[in-house]
């Protein structure tokens, strides 16, 4: 639930392997006419035939600053001698025997010296960097920290930040794509200074007097530890617009054939081949016992198998459907083909799908489908499917059988390609099996594997090279074979592999073929090798995988729950599937179905009734949604409309609750609704529900108990599930309780605990609250179940995958593993530690993988995560919690107790930008080293010493019996070694409309104590370890409708201890008022006469549009009402231009808005590059040639903020906001009306803030981009991706010009 920054990946564990020795130095050697450079990935150095040293940003556009050699107080000019490759070095005329060497080494860094032979102790290096590039840029002196001031033209002062030793000066400390570094070999004086105006910073290096040499290091790449952005040579990493490999180091499967179908003629068995999305089946034993779709190697069309399906009757249970792998398609015509032949001529029929799904489609809408029916004969028959894609997309075909009587037909050949025409089929020119001693390679750690490649060639006797290499989880390379090979007559070749005794893990296989004949192609697959478990640990329970059954329609359940067992997964949550059939094969392998709901929502009731009303019916059975059970037949037990006019309307879901739970007595957990503040938020959530509504949703759950209660008294009554659990959603339980009262003692509590990582919005601290809650209420001990959450998918890309988890599950991309899948894995990993941390409360924890997650394809080859509840299990799975030691806010480690009395202790980091690959994680030191065991998250056995860097995925040091204590020690002596940040968590906080708050939290185990100093007053203070310290102030700027007010908190800290330093803390935004209206969204602007028109004036140019720019402009007006926000744009602009051919997503290239939306209002308290989890994006675009406006909703927050599966999708057309264009004497105007469900989470009240960016594009051409822009803010920027720079507008009820202080 997280989305998108450039992924620069955390520490060497994950990206070193990565790295070849071609790749170690990234910085080059540019000779040209009249300079010489170094350019590396952050900073370029130049030099020209005299002067010195030059800082340029890395593509040489931009100068940073300039070095200078000053000797007995002036400047001495340098001479620069013959290039030589790598080495710059300078002369100096006036100053005999002085020179400067630039020399670039092996690890891409840059070597300077100053030298002469009588001594330096006169001269100096003066350093001076432009203002314009460095404000608000984070500077490190050694630990000391230095946030500079905001940019300001015409400032004029000069702050002296440091004077004294320092050995290390990094610039740009807080942002990977910038950072440089100076590097000294010992520790020099320096004087650093902070300038206003021009000159931003100062700085004096000053050699020892007596020194003969100066030399430093300039580091001007990134870091090494970080993966490069240059994706690795001769993989597929790009189609179209998406880059796979710049924003998850993910490689896609070969695409360099004409045939871009992977394992097209089945010799690969069930290899990239996977279940369907949705649906595709039904509940029944036979489909389980006799799996209708298998590979059959006795009939081939091509090769020597093919894929079989069988089929019959509608009521014989086999229905089954199986998909290919997806592949991303760019724009263009398309033809699938396939062969196909069966022993039923006439009877049997393929079904078979091509989806068109582009970003943001709904995988449910009927209009996505493109459906074929084929029927077959006796003979091998080639049939075709010939489609178009409009946007680049990923794209998968489903196969499926029907026939009356029992048939069996076979499916060989599979061939996509481009163009209208299916052409010869061509079978990949080489293509390998993984073959061990597990059928499914799923291997049992000890146990011999005895793998073998089987290799298929194109034609008989082929013959090449096949390079296999095996990577572990985190990327390393773990084996590396070559092997030659001829295939027979059969086209098969087999070569050995050594595959023993590697640790546990899921280990990724990569083949690299080179064939005699000049072909070449690689191929992904996967295989696993770890310690089975058997489902019989204390905590097995915590441990769920999905909701609402996607595999109990599947041929594979049965292998499905063994692989759970296996595993360690023992529960089913949320699921909606409750016959008999299905709890009898869980119970086979220790799987418990625990909760389920009892209501769902049926808006067929709600036709032709004023809102709000809420439809709700009892049924007796659905699974997969609106797909009916084994019974075929949709039975109503009771049905409910609230508001309902009567009482006796809930008899009617008491005697259905009682039934269906009498006849269900296995479904141990039973909740009224799903997430019913989310899909009825007019009756069920605290802050919109009225007293009468909410008193109607109350009863409701109250006949739902009763009902329960009745009908199996020995189940448990839940409440219904919240989609988030957070203090808003409290806010409702709580209320709920109180309604209530006695006459309902729920039995256990039910939440979803989504969030974009376990630790921010901090998971432990909502349950504590949550804990907290209950207790007023008499609730002490009553468990909790967590039946949804953790949707993070394994796959990210800016703008095709969404954090939204019902957003289109193509499949899996690439057998390869990206960083995406990776840091998903160690979410989960993350939060069922919380979860075993509050063991004694929390009894479920579901991972939630649907759709896309667990298993790859038919063999249930494993996604990561199919590895963290096995390590969990078997490491802390009858372990108790002990305590928590605090290092720091973004780290964490729980001390646990295992059954053997051994400690165990569970040790990351949680700090988003390691998440998220712009820094590493922080490196912690042992006072004294931890006698134990070292696992990492695949519980594979690592080594450590003194220092240990943690990192995004967890670790777990095991001790020995009853070494308990001496573990903790260790631990609590332990410290972070880094001491360039703040020792403790500052944030400032606005309390709008008026005031604000610092607060500093001292999560560290030392006293800090410090002078902190705000709007020139100074505050002493000494926090010890756990404590907080609070300021309360005004902000300085009065709050207006009338203007956009800029409010800059700013302190500055002395800090003394645990280590000295200078620390900035900062915040600066814009903020305005909106007053209440009456707004017609008709296009003119009577209604707006009194409310300010703001300007847009913040002006963004492309080079040589200056001119044309200064015709643009723009006001914005603001008005609100409790259904909707409105905006008025008045534009100048005398050249309208809509650009033909432009595809709907593509407007904001024409004259356009766009409006995005911070509906959390929290971009400045979690800043980042890029869209939250709870913003908005929208385009306000012109259809070329009618001018007829239309909104495009570009992103859309996570669903479980919004409405569910009912909310508004990203990538679509917004028909649900009002928007009215009308041209003007000099320019146009657009009138916008956004809805309250365009806007969720926020909903308009007196009081509440949300941020709200503007941007306008100016075109005057057929030009692929604007020729300018205006951006509503602080700074001429686009921030489309920064919700920390939009403006935060407050909604107030006074009058025009009304202030607020």
């Amino acid at each position: 639930m997280f989305y998108f920054p450039k992924f620069l990946l955390p520490a060497l564990l994950i990206c070193g392997p990565l790295l070849h020795a071609s790749d170690s130095a990234v910085t080059r050697y540019i000779q040209q006419k009249s300079s010489v450079a170094f350019r590396g990935d952050n900073l370029a150095l130049k030099y020209y035939r005299s002067g010195g040293q030059n800082f340029l940003s890395a593509d040489q556009k931009r100068q940073y600053g300039w070095c200078i050699v000053e000797a007995n107080g002036k400047t001495v000019d340098g001479l620069r001698r013959a290039p030589q490759k790598n080495i710059v070095q300078f002369d100096y005329s006036s100053f005999p025997g002085l020179t400067q060497r630039f020399a670039l080494q092996e690890d891409g860094t840059v070597r300077a010296t100053l030298s002469a032979p009588d001594g330096i102790g006169s001269c100096r290096l003066q350093m001076r960097f432009f203002g314009e590039h460095f404000g608000k840029a984070q500077l490190l002196v050694d630990h000391r920290n230095f946030r500079l001031p905001p940019y300001r033209e015409k400032a004029a002062f000069l702050h002296a930040l440091y004077r004294g030793k320092a050995q290390k000066i990094v610039f740009f400390a807080d942002l990977p794509d910038k950072r440089f570094e100076f590097v000294f070999d010992i520790p020099v004086e320096i004087k650093l200074d902070s300038i206003g105006g021009r000159w931003g910073i100062g700085l004096t290096i000053i050699p020892p007097p007596d020194a003969k040499s100066l030399s430093y290091r300039v580091i001007l790449q990134r870091e090494k530890n970080v993966c490069p952005d240059t994706p690795p040579k001769e993989y597929a990493t790009r189609v179209g617009a998406y880059d796979f490999w710049r924003e998850d180091h993910l490689r896609l499967p070969d695409r360099s054939a004409k045939n871009f179908l992977a394992n097209s003629s089945f010799e690969q068995g069930f290899a990239s081949l996977c279940a369907p999305p949705t649906g595709g089946g039904v509940v029944s034993r036979a489909v389980w016992e006799k799996k209708p779709i298998r590979i059959d190697t006795r009939e081939a069309f091509d090769g020597a198998a093919s894929l079989s399906i069988l089929s019959d009757h509608r009521m014989a249970g086999l229905t089954q459907q199986i998909a290919t792998h997806p592949v991303i398609l760019e724009p263009g015509t398309y033809t699938v083909s396939f062969y196909a032949k069966t022993d039923s001529p006439g009877k049997q029929e393929i079904h078979f799908g091509s989806p068109k799904l582009p970003p943001g489609a709904n995988i449910w809408d009927a209009k996505t489908r493109d459906n074929r029916i084929f029927s077959l004969t006796g003979q091998w028959e080639r049939y075709t499917h010939t489609f178009r894609i409009d946007a680049t997309q990923p794209h998968f075909f489903v196969f499926g059988a029907n026939s009356p009587s029992p048939a069996l037909c076979h499916i060989d050949a599979m061939q996509l390609e481009k163009g209208a025409v299916a052409t010869a089929y061509e079978p990949a020119a080489a293509e390998g099996r993984l073959i061990t001693s597990a059928p499914d390679n799923f291997l049992e750690a000890g146990k011999p594997v005895e793998a073998r490649l089987e290799i298929t060639t194109a034609h008989p006797g082929d013959s090449g090279t096949v390079e296999t290499l095996v990577r572990n989880f985190q990327g390393t390379e773990v084996r590396a074979e070559k092997h030659d090979f001829r295939a027979g007559d059969n086209r098969k070749a087999f070569v050995s592999l050594n595959l023993e005794s590697l640790p546990p893990g899921i280990f990724t296989i990569e083949n690299r073929y080179r064939l005699a004949n000049g072909a070449s192609r690689y191929e992904f697959y996967r295989f696993s090798v770890m310690h089975f478990l058997k489902n019989l640990h204390r905590h097995r329970f915590l441990f769920a995988n999905v909701y609402i059954d996607p595999y109990c329609i599947r041929q594979y359940y049965p292998e499905l729950l063994n692989r759970y067992r296996q595993i360690g997964i023992a529960s089913r949550g949320a699921f909606v599937n409750t016959e008999r059939l299905v709890a009898e094969e869980d119970a086979k392998y220790g799987v418990m179905p625990f909760s389920t709901a009892l209501l769902r929502r049926d808006r067929s009731l709600e036709k032709n009734l004023p809102a709000p009303c809420a439809g709700f019916s009892v049924l007796s059975n659905v699974i997969w949604y609106e797909t009916l059970s084994t019974e075929f037949r949709k039975t109503v037990y009771g049905s409910i409309v609230l508001p309902y006019s009567s009482p006796d309307a809930l008899q009617s879901i008491t005697r259905a609750a009682e039934r269906r739970s009498r006849e269900c007595p296995w479904v141990r957990i039973w909740c009224a609704l799903n997430e019913p503040e989310l899909n009825s938020p007019e009756f069920a959530l605290d802050r919109v529900a009225s007293e009468s509504n909410f008193k109607q949703y109350a009863e409701l759950e109250l006949a739902v108990a009763r009902g329960v209660r009745s009908g199996n008294p020995k189940a448990l009554v839940g409440s219904s599930s919240t989609a988030v659990l957070n203090r808003d959603r409290l806010r409702s339980v709580d209320r709920l309780l109180t309604v209530l009262g006695d006459r309902l003692r729920y039995d256990c509590f039910v939440f979803h605990i989504y969030r974009e990582a376990p630790e921010y919005p901090d998971l432990d601290a909502d349950l504590q609250a949550a804990f907290a809650m209950l207790k007023k209420h008499g609730y002490h001990n009553t468990p909790i179940y967590c039946s949804e959450g953790m949707h993070w998918k394994p796959y990210r890309m800016r703008g095709l995958i969404s954090s939204n988890w019902v957003d289109v599950p193509w499949g899996p991309l690439s057998y390869d593993m990206g960083q995406q899948e990776r840091i998903a894995a160690a979410k989960r990993a993350r939060t069922w530690l919380v979860g075993l941390k509050n063991i004694d409360r929390v009894k479920q924890m579901n991972s939630s993988t649907n759709f896309w997650g667990f298993e790859m394809d038919f063999n249930l080859t494993p996604y990561a995560n199919q590895k963290i509840s096995n390590t969990l299990g078997r490491l802390l799975g009858n372990a108790v919690f002990k305590k928590e030691i605090h290092f720091s806010a973004k780290t964490r480690c729980y001390l646990f107790e295992d059954e053997s009395h051994r400690p165990v202790a569970a040790l990351w980091s949680c700090d988003p930008a390691v998440d998220n690959g712009n820094i590493q994680g922080p490196e912690l030191t042992f006072h004294k080293l931890p006698d134990a065991e070292l696992f990492d998250l695949m519980e594979a056995p690592q080594t450590f010493g003194k220092n240990m860097r943690l990192s995004s995925f967890p670790v777990f040091f095991r001790g020995k019996p009853g070494k308990t204590a001496e573990l903790l020690a260790a631990l609590e002596a332990a410290e972070l070694a880094d001491n360039s940040e703040l020792a403790v968590s500052a944030v400032f906080e606005t309390r709008l409309p008026s005031d604000y708050r610092l607060t500093f939290t001292n999560d560290r185990k030392r006293l800090f104590s410090g002078t902190v100093k705000i709007f020139d007053v100074s505050h002493k203070i000494s926090l010890p370890p756990g404590k907080q310290w609070s300021l309360r102030g005004e902000l300085p700027a009065i709050l207006s409708d009338t203007r956009l007010c800029t409010e800059l908190l700013r302190a500055e800290v002395r800090q003394e201890q645990p280590f000295p330093g200078m620390f900035t803390v900062q915040n600066e935004f814009a903020a305005v008022l909106a007053r209440k209206a009456k707004i017609s969204v008709d296009g003119e602007v009577d209604d707006w006469r009194g409310i300010p028109a703001l300007p847009i004036d913040q002006r963004i140019t492309e080079r040589g549009a200056q001119r044309l720019a200064g015709t643009h402009r723009a006001t914005l007006r603001l008005a609100w009402s409790p259904e909707r926000l409105y905006l008025l744009c008045e534009v100048v602009d005398d050249v309208l231009k809509s650009n033909p051919r432009l595809q709907p997503f593509d407007g904001w290239r024409s004259d356009s808005m766009q409006v995005f939306f911070d509906a959390a209002a929290d971009g400045r308290t979690n800043p980042r590059p890029e869209l939250g989890n709870d913003d908005w994006s929208y385009g306000i675009y012109l259809t070329p040639g009618t001018f007829a406006p239309y909104v495009y909703r570009h992103a859309v927050p996570d669903i479980q903020l919004t409405e569910g599966i009912g909310g508004l999708r990203q990538n679509t057309v917004a028909d649900d906001v009002e928007c009215a264009f009308r041209r003007t004497a000099n320019g146009y105007r657009f009138e916008l009306g956004f809805p309250v469900r365009a806007l969720l989470p926020f909903r308009p009240a007196v009081g509440r803030a949300l941020g709200i960016g503007i941007l306008l594009n100016n075109q005057n051409s057929d030009a692929k981009t604007p020729q300018s822009r205006l951006v509503w803010g602080l700074r001429a920027e686009l921030y489309n991706q920064l919700p920390a720079r939009w403006p935060l507008v407050i909604l107030t009820d006074g009058s025009s010009g009304d202030t607020t202080k």
